[in-house]
């Protein structure tokens, strides 16, 4: 079966559970894998019943990071609703449900509803807006490699987003030096969505970094050159298809309605 990045990242944890650093990485996956959530029933677009099943008191509903581990657990064909981890996290938040990942597999685990909560609470930051230019930049020496890992896994999963971004250090005029990303040719209306993901992306990274800053430019600004011979890119995978009508759960801010 298809090794997936939850699966990777489980198989580190489970080498070094006292790891912080995988811990975080593990918990970032959940929160950016599409998950095949097992359904109980439907009624209409927006209202939905998970199956579920109790754990030592506690409600866990069950989702797959693969359709065929879906079809695996289930042995008929079950309806499923698709969502990313992040849309799930919300869905369950203040429900008392914790989440049942992959039963039945190698990386079967249990979110429990404090850590649903948890999650929830890191998802929901959102970085500060601030009119501050950098008085210079410098090559991202020193910058923390799980910052860096992180980064990297993060852009991985923004298809069609942006064309690429740079990674380079800021010193501004109080004299701090701070990582900046700079994220060019961006799609109208994606920014918002791009800032918070980089930003979860430092959150989970285990790195010393209090923020990374970020700006977005159009490949053809002055400052795009400087960046490119100072700092390091990160390819963002193009985008394959366009769906003109997204599938419904998969907006993670309308998720549909838990009955």
């Amino acid at each position: 079966m298809t090794q997936t990045p939850l699966d990777r990242a489980w198989s580190d944890l489970n080498a070094d559970p006292d790891d912080t650093a995988k811990r975080l990485r593990y918990f970032e996956r959940v929160m950016d894998a599409e998950l095949f959530m097992v359904l109980d029933g439907a009624d209409g677009d927006d209202t939905v019943t998970p199956k579920a099943q109790i754990i030592e008191g506690t409600e866990y509903v069950l989702a797959f990071d693969l359709e065929s581990r879906l079809a695996e657990f289930s042995g008929t064909t079950a309806e499923y609703l698709t969502v990313s981890g992040r849309g799930l996290i919300e869905m369950l938040l203040g429900q008392g449900a914790g989440i049942l990942l992959n039963p039945r597999s190698d990386s079967e685990n249990t979110v429990p509803p404090d850590t649903v909560t948890w999650l929830a609470q890191m998802a929901g930051v959102t970085p500060d807006e601030v009119d501050d230019s950098p008085e210079e930049l410098l090559p991202p020496a020193g910058v923390d490699e799980g910052l860096i890992l992180a980064l990297d896994a993060k852009f991985s999963t923004m298809r069609g987003l942006a064309d690429h971004a740079v990674l380079v250090l800021a010193r501004y005029g109080d004299g701090r030096t701070q990582p900046l990303v700079g994220i060019f040719d961006a799609r109208d209306g994606a920014e918002p969505d791009m800032a918070r993901a980089i930003t979860e992306a430092a959150q989970f990274s285990g790195a010393a970094v209090d923020a990374v800053d970020l700006v977005f430019l159009p490949s053809d600004h002055p400052v795009a050159g400087r960046m490119a011979g100072l700092g390091l890119k990160f390819q963002i995978p193009r985008s394959e298809v366009q769906l003109e009508r997204p599938a419904p759960g998969s907006d993670p801010a309308k998720p549909p309605r838990l009955h």
